[in-house]
């Protein structure tokens, strides 16, 4: 499916239209304003290395890093929401985040083209869309300026006790979840310099509390809100967890793309607070805690790229050779011998 809809660049969105001109690769590149530009949405994306152009609103992006590597740094993991609420999650290598990562802006509409499509893995799944989007040296991205369809300003996969206990110990999704915060249990709570352990225990439905285990950035980035935050703020939104069991208890483990939304007029929260009877001006409790042994530890893991092999690419006309031109790293061999006519 392709929409008519006109898109421009918007000159006064930071950085994406001060960042200087890439030469050949062209990263980032700038567009002529009032240029009617068609796109694909996310549910007509096809397989392969295609001409297709897609549209959507960055909604978040995290590094992505080799715990087993001394945490290495693998690539930038992005989600991009398209104005038919689709969510998809996307890729940049490496050897291409320093074209890029001034150009991601939280909440900017960005147009993509000469990328690659491929499979999301069975593993680790941050959105629920089968496809990946995968940058190449080709790749452009663009910050362009909406006329005519509305995308909204966020999207989240949150999940309910039920499905959280089916997802336990499976490796399956990061799923998000919504509850009220009941304690907070760590050291140095209000220093966001102190990247130890925290373990927040979360009330997500009526009679139901887990158990979310922090650490490393997740749980910096939970410390500088316990030293701004008025108490009070004690529901809120946890994005991309990985749901164990043990002894009984549900924890939900921090993940590198876990974030923290407090924000009560999104809908999640706003409907988590209606149904759970909940006033959102809870106060809660902190447990200092220098160590806690009586908890299981928070074993990290590697979420990666989370994508397999696209599949045999999909070229038809001159725009599509030279998207698919450049042989990213790590190019299967299953993707070497279509090109060469070879087979098994």
């Amino acid at each position: 499916m392709t929409s008519p809809a006109v898109f421009a660049a918007v000159s006064a969105v930071a950085p994406v239209s001060v960042v200087p001109a890439v030469s050949e690769d062209a990263a980032v590149s700038a567009v002529s304003a009032a240029a009617a530009v068609p796109y694909t949405t996310f549910g007509s994306l096809r397989l392969g290395r295609t001409a297709q152009s897609l549209v959507g609103r960055l909604i978040r992006f995290w590094d992505a890093k080799d715990i087993d590597k001394n945490g290495e740094l693998l690539g930038i993991t992005f989600l991009l929401l398209d104005e038919k609420d689709s969510v998809i999650h996307g890729f940049i290598p490496a050897n291409r985040v320093s074209h890029y990562r001034s150009s991601l802006v939280p909440g900017s509409i960005v147009r993509l083209e000469c990328f690659e499509v491929a499979r999301v893995s069975h593993m680790y799944k941050v959105t629920e869309h089968q496809f990946v989007i995968r940058f190449l040296p080709s790749t452009r991205m663009v910050g362009v300026q909406v006329v005519g369809p509305v995308i909204k300003t966020n999207r989240f996969m949150v999940r309910r006790i039920g499905h959280l206990q089916v997802l336990a110990n499976t490796n399956l999704e990061l799923p998000d979840v919504v509850g009220e915060i009941r304690s907070v249990q760590g050291s140095d709570l209000e220093n966001n310099a102190d990247t130890s352990r925290i373990l927040v225990r979360l009330l997500i439905e009526p009679a139901v509390t887990v158990y979310v285990s922090l650490r490393d950035d997740a749980a910096s980035s939970f410390r500088g809100f316990l030293k701004v935050a008025d108490r009070s703020q004690s529901v809120m939104l946890v994005t991309s967890v990985s749901p164990k069991l043990f002894g009984g208890n549900l924890y939900l483990n921090s993940t590198q793309g876990t974030r923290f939304f407090f924000d009560t007029g999104l809908p999640e929260i706003a409907e988590f607070v209606s149904s759970i009877g909940a006033t959102a001006a809870q106060g809660y409790t902190y447990v200092t805690q220098e160590h806690l042994e009586s908890f299981p530890p928070h074993v990290e893991e590697n979420v990666g790229l989370a994508a397999s092999s696209s599949g045999p690419a999909m070229l038809g006309n001159k725009m599509d050779e030279e998207c698919a031109s450049d042989t990213p790293p790590g190019e299967s061999d299953a993707q070497k011998k279509r090109k060469s006519g070879g087979s098994e």
